[in-house]
């Protein structure tokens, strides 16, 4: 007996490494990806690999890599760590690591960096000043749910962030906000206070974001952006609310 479950756990291990080192590019035959996502150059095995771009809708990444946590299979897990490098093209850069057990998708450990200039040139409503600054997106758990998700906690922060008013770049100090998950939806809202006296929230599904934002720079804000604030009409200084549709 005792023979016999040695020799079915080394089946059982030649076949996991098996399935493991199959190429990826073989196996990618035989999954039907959505029509917004496009892979070119695959390499590499399922165990550990890469793309050379990944193209989603408009938004393309070069040298995107994973590499599986062999660990993580004891305890019922898929667990993959998925990095995309820096190249010149990337609007982003960073990694997670990415867990999927009994039909649920969860992500721990997100790391993202991106240049505010980079992604305010995908936001559905362009900013009527140019910006600058240095993104990070950091999320400690994310679990998927309906409509987004059951389970949430973490940050951005906008490092460095600047205004640019007339010929001058204006700094506006850091900006960050917490996100959470609360009925299905995602929740972020701004820390207070913060040098532009900027209160904020948002919340998000996939089909649309909405939210309010309130302006009101106080003495410690540049003397430019208090003076462009200054000019706008009352009702423009009020709270303001938003709602934006995803296509």
């Amino acid at each position: 007996m005792k023979k016999l479950l040695i020799v079915l756990a080394l089946i059982g291990a030649y076949l996991c490494a098996l399935v493991a080192l199959l190429p990826a590019r073989f196996a990618l035959q035989f999954v039907q990806l959505p029509a917004q996502v496009q892979l070119g150059g695959v390499q590499g095995s399922l165990w550990s690999g890469s793309v050379d771009a990944l193209r989603v809708e408009d938004i393309m990444l070069r040298q995107v890599s994973w590499r599986l946590q062999p660990l993580s299979l004891l305890r019922g897990q898929l667990a993959a760590v998925i990095e995309v490098d820096d190249h010149v093209d990337n609007i982003l850069v960073g990694g997670a690591v990415v867990k999927t057990s009994s039909g649920q998708l969860q992500v721990d450990n997100l790391q993202l960096q991106a240049r505010l200039t980079d992604m305010a040139a995908f936001a559905p409503q362009p900013s009527p000043l140019p910006l600058r600054g240095d993104v990070e997106l950091t999320i400690a758990h994310f679990v998927w749910g309906q409509p987004l998700c059951t389970e949430l906690q973490g940050q951005i922060r906008v490092q460095g962030a600047a205004v640019q008013v007339g010929r001058e770049w204006e700094e506006l100090g850091m900006l960050q906000a917490q996100l959470s998950c609360a009925d299905g939806q995602v929740y972020g809202e701004l820390d207070e206070p913060n040098d532009l006296g900027l209160s904020a929230s948002v919340q998000a599904s996939l089909q649309m974001a909405q939210g309010h934002f309130q302006l009101n720079p106080g003495n410690d804000a540049p003397r430019s952006v208090r003076n462009l604030i200054s000019l706008l009409p009352e009702q423009a200084r009020q709270q303001q609310r938003f709602s934006v549709r995803f296509q």
